[in-house]
């Protein structure tokens, strides 16, 4: 709608932009009168064919878009994929951690924990997104990229943390200065992080390492670059406001006033959507609450931090903290407990 409005403007400051020189002296009125009908209707302007078929193309491409999502429900269904995802991984650690539901021997956990995955998926077809769906991308080459487990953690720390792995050629450089330094100090340095057991029951301390500590700094990175953003659109709007003011103040360049309004509404609609005040409040809310627990954590002694009771509360807390995040990220309005 923003390119429509931009080519109707510019469509009229073409047709009339000798009318409006010639008004300078006096009044575009008077020049109208004096002009024949003829001179302003059949005056040639370039591309004006064109200009034509995009005023009709755009807002019929538009209206068919907005008919095609709403159709096929392509947002809805986006946040029902992603909130689904992030309940598998609450589910994921509540197993491990051996958190109600999952505090009874082994074999009860292990068939829970197998019939609440149905479940999930079940809903999601609720979506209109298939089991085969879910299931084809652990078919093919992916299975055998998936049992690399060096792989597999940089995937789940890029998806859940968002921590970019390596590049090709830095891991290529690594592994050429692994093997030329191994079995001495730099070698052990190039190693990186040990790889842990993905499958392996987590404690508190575990926990605390391996999930709420990337949490926290990524839901910082975030605020941080969501603040930068609405700062630098704010100001952009202020820019297109001051311009617009501009133009109102000459009769010239007045035309285009209403091209300086469908930029600033479409600043103002970028700035909801893509840094909206929810999203940025739930995120202020987690930081806060993991420094709240990381603070009390610090606080306690090492009897009390090894205690199934604080192992239960940090797990429990902070999987219904990063639902609700996620919640607000991917403005889904509910999510059905399993």
């Amino acid at each position: 709608m923003l390119t429509s409005t931009v080519l109707a403007m510019t469509r009229i400051w073409l047709k009339f932009h000798d009318v409006l020189v010639k008004g300078r002296g006096g009044g575009i009125d008077e020049v109208l009168a004096a002009s024949p009908a003829t001179d302003v209707t059949e005056q040639q302007v370039p591309h004006e064919r064109l200009l034509d078929i995009a005023l009709v193309v755009l807002p019929i491409s538009v209206l068919l878009l907005m008919t095609i999502q709403g159709s096929f429900q392509i947002a809805q269904s986006w946040a029902s994929y992603h909130m689904g995802a992030s309940k598998v991984v609450a589910e994921i650690y509540f197993f491990l951690g051996g958190v109600a539901p999952y505090d009874q021997n082994p074999g009860t956990n292990q068939r829970r924990f197998l019939k609440r995955l149905r479940d999930m998926v079940k809903r999601l077809s609720v979506s209109g997104i298939r089991e085969e769906d879910l299931v084809k991308s652990a078919s093919g080459e992916q299975a055998a990229a998936s049992m690399d487990l060096e792989m597999l953690q940089c995937e789940i720390h890029q998806s859940l943390y968002g921590i970019e792995p390596l590049c090709f050629p830095c891991r290529k450089v690594r592994d050429v200065l692994r093997s030329c330094c191994g079995g001495s100090a730099w070698g052990a340095l190039l190693d990186g992080p040990e790889h842990r057991d993905l499958a392996a029951p987590v404690n508190a301390e575990v926990y605390m390492e391996i999930r709420m500590a990337p949490l926290k700094k990524f839901y910082s990175d975030t605020v941080r670059s969501v603040s930068r953003l609405r700062m630098v659109l704010y100001c952009a709007l202020m820019l297109v406001i001051c311009v617009s003011v501009g133009l109102g103040a000459t009769d010239h360049f007045s035309v285009w006033i209403p091209v300086t309004l469908g930029v600033a509404t479409f600043l103002t609609t970028i700035t909801h959507w893509m840094t909206p005040p929810e999203v940025v409040s739930a995120l202020n809310s987690a930081i806060a609450m993991l420094q709240k627990m990381e603070l009390r954590w610090q606080g306690s002694d090492i009897r009390e931090n090894r205690s199934d009771v604080t192992k239960q509360r940090l797990i429990s807390a902070t999987e219904r903290m990063v639902l609700t995040v996620e919640r607000a990220m991917s403005r889904a309005t509910a999510v059905p407990e399993a």
